[in-house]
Formats: structure tokens, C-alpha cells, sequence
């Protein structure tokens, strides 16, 4: 499949193992040999994508998307964002899960519950301020009656450092996307507490009760996709939603769907460039909420 695409380099904006990383070599194992996967990790994807920036026109490198794309610029921390550059496609959302240390007192979800409202945590979370994990938190924290802003937070540029965090004893509580903390669920190292999905995630999540089960009013996911550097031409974007097309029905993406516990959402060029208006509207909403958005830059 990778021969009307040739080599490519998918620049994956987190460390290995990070939530970028994991969709980049996915979707590297599902179309085959000619793609390169380069991590370029800093500011929740924001290097990645200030690098694709530069390099308009050209046809043998993307990078993965996520909301961190828009969310980055709201907040002021990047003059990069999804308006320059191309949309190619949105093709999963993952959601997040709140999970502390066995054996601690946040591995029972009262103690944990009680902090949240009092403002008396400490949490940490990947991989940026005002990212999905963050909202999250908000959105958690509100409901409860307290407010994020009192928290103490730690932030991460890889979901995998804000799981060892929890296990180090630095925070009380790590909120990551679901798939980031399995090794740990499935050692037992590590307690689920509550999920950001609309039903139960499945694996060693099943027991893990949904935010709503809490009567906690959250469900938000995490979305990933892939963007081309500015002005990428339409033949050759007309290539990759042809090579995607064939991708995502295959077993192999399905197989790392269901075993990464994401609920694919494809959308594809012309779709993800209506979806990224309405989620960046969406977004500045929400951090406007609790303080976080900047000064928006023209156009």
C-alpha cells in the first residue's frame, strides 16, 4: 500500500510510547513499509507541528493531530495552529482515564472525589495546559463544586511520564488517555477511578465506572489524525484518502483499534476541515471557562 505514497515521514509531536507516537506507528504498521516515524516531542505536539510548518508544499512528510493543534495557539503558547496547515484526516478519539497508585489512599475513589472538590491534589496529566486531559480535569473538578485552578498540577510531555509520576508518589492522581495506563492496570500497580467515555471502556478498564456513572457530567475523547505541511497540493491529497480509505476497513487498523481501547471516528479532508471550525469554537469556549484562553490571533 505504500506505493502510491511512496516514503513518508509521520512526525509524532510526543517521546515513544506517547499518545502521537502510538497513532504514528499504528498507522505506519497499517499501510506498510515506506514510513518513517520521527518524534519530535515538546509542547503537546507544538515542535512537530511548528516543523511541518516550514516545509510547505512538500509531499513526503505529515504529522500526527490532535486538539493540542487548536488548543496550543488558545492558549497563547503557540503561533502555530490547524489553519496552517493542511487537514488530511481525523481518525480515532480515545478517551481519558483517571487513575492513581494502588494501595494509596487516591486508589479509593471518596478520598479521590473529596480532594477534587476541596482543591487538595495534586495531579498530573500529559501532555499540555488546556489540552483534553485538562479539560477533563475541569470538567471533573466542576462538577464536584470546586475549581481546577486551585489544584497543583504536573505536566508531562509523554502520558507514559504521568503515569510513573503517580507511581513515584508526586501526584495523587494521573488523568491520561485509557490505552497510556494498560501495562500498569494489568500489573495492578495502578487503579482505575473513573473513565471521560460515554459507556465502559472494555479489557482492564470493564470495571472502571464512566464519569457520568459518577454523576460526574464529562464525556470528552481525546481525537487524532493526521495534517500536511501548508499547501499541500490536491493530488496528493487526493492520495492519502485514498490510501486511508483502504487502511481503515483493514483488520490491522481495526485489530489496533480495538486492542489501544479507541472508538474510531474517521473523517476525511474536506470533513476534519469543517470538524477543526467547530471544535476550535468548542475548545475556546471551554477554556474561556476556566481562564485559560488568550487573546486570539487574527483570521
Amino acid at each position: 500500500m505504500s506505493g502510491p505514497l511512496g516514503h513518508i515521514e509521520i512526525i509524532a509531536g510526543t517521546p515513544p510510547g506517547g499518545g502521537q507516537d502510538r497513532t504514528a506507528r499504528a498507522l505506519a504498521s497499517a499501510i506498510g513499509e515506506g514510513i518513517e516515524v520521527r518524534n519530535v516531542p515538546g509542547r503537546g505536539g507544538g515542535n512537530g507541528w511548528d516543523e511541518l510548518a516550514t516545509r510547505s508544499g512538500a509531499t513526503d512528510v505529515v504529522a500526527v493531530s490532535s486538539p493540542t493543534l487548536i488548543t496550543n495557539s488558545l492558549v497563547g503558547d503557540s503561533t502555530t495552529d490547524e489553519r496552517d496547515l493542511t487537514p488530511i484526516a481525523v481518525l480515532y478519539t480515545e478517551y481519558s482515564a483517571v487513575v492513581a497508585s494502588s494501595g494509596t489512599k487516591y486508589a479509593d475513589p471518596e478520598v479521590t472525589l473529596d480532594a477534587l472538590a476541596r482543591g487538595a491534589l495534586t495531579v498530573s496529566f500529559a501532555t499540555a495546559l488546556g489540552n483534553m486531559n485538562h479539560l477533563v480535569l475541569a470538567e471533573l473538578s466542576t462538577g464536584l463544586g470546586g475549581a481546577v485552578a486551585n489544584l497543583e498540577l504536573r505536566v508531562f510531555e509523554s502520558a507514559r511520564h504521568a503515569v510513573a509520576d503517580v507511581l513515584g508518589g508526586n501526584s495523587g492522581i494521573a488523568i491520561v488517555s485509557a490505552a497510556s495506563a494498560v501495562p500498569e492496570m494489568d500489573a495492578g500497580t495502578v487503579t482505575g477511578l473513573a473513565v471521560s467515555s460515554p459507556e465502559r471502556l472494555g479489557g482492564v478498564f470493564s470495571a472502571v465506572p464512566t464519569a457520568t456513572e459518577l454523576e460526574l457530567p464529562c464525556v470528552r475523547g481525546t481525537w487524532r489524525g493526521l495534517v500536511g505541511p501548508p499547501g499541500l497540493d490536491e493530488d496528493r491529497l487526493a492520495g492519502w484518502e485514498a490510501a486511508l480509505s483502504s487502511v481503515t476497513p483493514s483488520q490491522g487498523w481495526k485489530q489496533s483499534i480495538g486492542e489501544s481501547l479507541w472508538l474510531a471516528t474517521y473523517l476525511g479532508a474536506s470533513q476534519t476541515r469543517e470538524f477543526f471550525a467547530s471544535e476550535r469554537d468548542e475548545l475556546a469556549k471551554l477554556l474561556g471557562s476556566i481562564g485559560l484562553l488568550a487573546v486570539p490571533r487574527d483570521g
